[in-house]
């Protein structure tokens, strides 16, 4: 049975946002679409390559780009709630594999007794998260546009008397919030930067999530790494205005940090994260 015009512009759009649409192939049958025999199949790639692990990890590089260039998106805003997809978590274990890559091969000499067995160990986990991740998107592409508002609301809204996830993220955005409040009213004859806040608030509060098991907060579990991302705190910063002072001097990132790291001690983020209404 042939597709709708309109159907049909859809499904190529969902192919379009997919890191393999090579593995869906009822998808490809209904368009009508025959693998390719060349490099831009990743089966192809994938027998021609030496290394079929690392050439599977840059083919998701390259791709990743593809997939937000048409639409995909990292974080998703319900009722003012923030949420990280799987595509930014695809994107964060990219950036830490590549480096845990370059640092193995910097430092390894022998696989001996001198053999990095941690960060091997660590290397395997993180590609494991990348798959996980990668594939849960692709996964979720074609559903994603059926999902109507009653199922983000049972999925994604707070249910009264409930502990959900969505309720876990107010303790984290009153933190950003109040430490974008601090450095923007105290700070009134200096050049802010959105990025430049955001860097310094990602740096004070990942500095906090590694330190005397912090991590474990339950306002922190629902970030991957026990912390939001820059992107996440980017988000959080829409609807401030940044002084744009033509005689001041453009505060730096540094300084903010020492700012916020004065303003907020351990202890007083703690009590941030630990309180959903303050």
């Amino acid at each position: 049975m042939s597709l709708p015009k309109k159907e049909k512009e859809l499904r190529f759009n969902e192919l379009r946002k997919m890191f393999f649409p090579e593995q869906h192939h009822s998808l490809l049958k209904s368009l009508g679409i025959d693998l390719p025999k060349d490099e831009n199949n990743i089966f192809v790639r994938l027998e021609n390559a030496e290394y079929k692990g690392l050439e599977l990890l840059n083919t998701l590089h390259g791709r990743l780009l593809k997939c937000i260039l048409h639409g995909a998106e990292k974080t998703i805003s319900i009722d003012d709630v923030i949420y990280e997809t799987e595509l930014l978590h695809v994107e964060d274990n990219l950036k830490n594999i590549y480096a845990q890559f370059f640092y193995m091969k910097k430092n390894i000499q022998s696989p001996g007794e001198n053999f990095n067995w941690h960060l091997f160990y660590n290397i395997i986990e993180t590609a494991i998260w990348i798959g996980y991740h990668s594939g849960a998107h692709d996964m979720k592409i074609p559903i994603e546009r059926h999902a109507n508002s009653g199922f983000l609301s049972n999925v994604f809204r707070p249910q009264l008397g409930g502990n959900t996830t969505a309720s876990r993220f107010i303790p984290v955005q009153n933190l950003i919030k109040k430490m974008a409040d601090f450095i923007l009213h105290n700070n009134v004859d200096v050049k802010i930067s959105k990025a430049g806040l955001a860097r310094a608030i990602f740096f004070v509060i990942k500095d906090f999530s590694s330190k005397n098991m912090n991590k474990k907060l339950e306002a922190l579990t629902p970030f991957q790494h026990r912390y939001p991302s820059n992107n996440v705190i980017l988000k959080q910063l829409n609807d401030y205005a940044f002084s744009s002072a033509k005689n001041g001097k453009k505060i730096s990132d540094q300084k903010m940090i020492e700012l916020l790291q004065k303003e907020f001690s351990p202890s007083v983020i703690k009590n941030y994260l630990l309180s959903i209404n303050q």
